[in-house]
């Protein structure tokens, strides 16, 4: 109830996405990724909380998802940076708010997980994004 209403629409839009992606991903992942956007601005998502929902033990999650080549936190830093990225082009909150209510209890912490995956930090990525969407305007 609280969520900006620009972001949840962002937010709406990333889940959709991930649901559209279904058919070309192994189907655990899939349910994963799925987990992890319908969550996203709801509550706190972790490996232990998405196992829960899949009925499976962490440790067996994460051993599933490394035997597919791929682990809960490269899943969920990728939904959590494109819904980031959304909301950076598309509305005007903060970076701290939208780390807020992607999950994140410091600005720092996104930060480092969205220069990590981007290779710029939030505030470039905003500049850059809204120069070239202006730009194609």
């Amino acid at each position: 109830p609280d969520i900006n209403p620009r972001l949840s629409a962002i937010l709406e839009a990333q889940a959709k996405r991930v649901l559209h992606d279904l058919g070309e991903k192994p189907e655990l992942v899939q349910q994963v990724e799925t987990i992890i956007a319908l969550g996203l601005g709801k509550e706190p998502i972790s490996i232990d909380s998405v196992a829960s929902r899949l009925y499976m033990h962490p440790r067996t999650l994460h051993r599933r998802l490394t035997e597919l080549e791929t682990s809960f936190r490269q899943l969920k830093d990728n939904i959590v940076i494109r819904s980031a990225q959304d909301a950076l082009l598309h509305t005007d909150l903060s970076v701290t708010d939208i780390a807020l209510i992607l999950g994140y209890s410091e600005n720092s912490a996104f930060t480092r997980t969205f220069t990590r995956v981007c290779d710029v930090s939030p505030l470039q990525y905003r500049r850059i994004g809204r120069a070239h969407i202006y730009a194609c305007l």
